[in-house]
C-alpha cells in the first residue's frame, strides 16, 4: 500500500467514526453530547480537506517533477 492509500484509509476511518456518532445523536444524552457529536463530524470533514488538499499539491508535484504535467 502507498503512503498515497495509507493516507486514505486513515481519513475515510476517521469520517467514518465521525460521521457515526452524529448519525447516532439521537441516542446521545442530551443536546450538548448532540452537538459535540456534529461538531466532530464537522472537524473530522475540515481535516479531510485539509490533507486532500495537501495530497493534491503532492500529487501535482509529483506529475511536474516527472514532465508529465497535464495542460
Amino acid at each position: 500500500m502507498t503512503s498515497h492509500q495509507d493516507l486514505m484509509t486513515a481519513l475515510h476511518d476517521q469520517l467514518g467514526a465521525a460521521l457515526a456518532q452524529w448519525t447516532d445523536r439521537a441516542n446521545a444524552t442530551g443536546k450538548p453530547a448532540a452537538r459535540r457529536a456534529g461538531g466532530t463530524a464537522i472537524g473530522a470533514i475540515d481535516a479531510m480537506l485539509r490533507r486532500l488538499d495537501l495530497l493534491r499539491g503532492q500529487v501535482t508535484r509529483e506529475i511536474r517533477r516527472a514532465g508529465a504535467a497535464p495542460r
